[in-house]
């Protein structure tokens, strides 16, 4: 029996830093917030998947790039299209703000990049999970 295939889009995003900025440890809320905003909702929807890979660093200097990563899923697929406008009028509206560093992703920043990932080679996934692990 073969399992119903979600539609999945993944993008990687490139954001510069124009003012340095102040993170806690764990950058996920602020990466659930900027995505949230961009997007205009509430609260991120469960299709709307981020991912904060610079988690860990606390501080970026005006200039640092910023990355992080949003898969959607299913009927959320369609915000893929707002993405980038929706991140560039976030750092626009937000570069002449105040004054001191922004927490987090709340502006001070110019999108770079936002790319769609290939699709998941779901096949070789679960090939690779079949196959009895080996440590060297």
């Amino acid at each position: 029996m073969e399992l119903p295939r979600l539609p999945i889009d993944r993008y990687r995003v490139a954001l510069r830093l124009t003012r340095t900025a102040r993170f806690r440890f764990h950058h996920g809320s602020a990466v659930r917030e900027a995505l949230a905003r961009a997007l205009g909702v509430a609260g991120l929807p469960p299709g709307v998947v981020p991912c904060a890979p610079e988690s860990g660093r606390v501080t970026f200097a005006a200039g640092d790039r910023y990355r992080l990563g949003v898969t959607l899923v299913g009927e959320e697929r369609r915000h893929g299209a707002a993405l980038a406008a929706g991140l560039a009028a976030i750092g626009e509206r937000s570069r002449a703000a105040a004054e001191g560093p922004p927490a987090g992703l709340a502006g001070g920043f110019a999108v770079e990049a936002v790319e769609p990932l290939p699709p998941v080679a779901l096949e070789d996934e679960l090939a690779a999970l079949a196959e009895p692990p080996a440590i060297t």
